[in-house]
């Protein structure tokens, strides 16, 4: 049966399927782009995950040409914001697509 990928999606209910993904680090999956942004500004992958758990989508969730829906997630943590640009794969895991940075 084909998954059924909704026609729109509000921040709330984007920040709800991240969280439920990223309960398991497993369903977390970098780029090799992300994982460069990563290795550049020191971020660890548990940071990451963390940000995606407890943080919060900051702009509206839009579809990116493979039909995933994409957004950014911003997390301030120890005195610095991290932000990380994602793809939803819905229902299946999260593409962490860059780390916009610790600022």
């Amino acid at each position: 049966m084909a998954t059924v990928v909704p026609m729109r999606l509000g921040r709330a209910d984007a920040q709800r399927m991240i969280r439920a993904l990223a309960a398991d680090a497993d369903r977390v999956v970098v780029t090799r782009h992300a994982e460069l942004r990563m290795n550049q500004r020191r971020v660890a992958f548990r940071v990451v995950v963390a940000a995606l758990r407890l943080g919060a989508v900051i702009d509206d969730p839009s579809r990116d040409v493979r039909g995933n829906w994409t957004c950014r997630v911003r997390r301030f943590a120890a005195g610095e914001e991290l932000t990380l640009a994602v793809a939803i794969e819905w229902e299946s895991r999260l593409l962490v697509i860059t780390v916009l940075g610790i600022e």
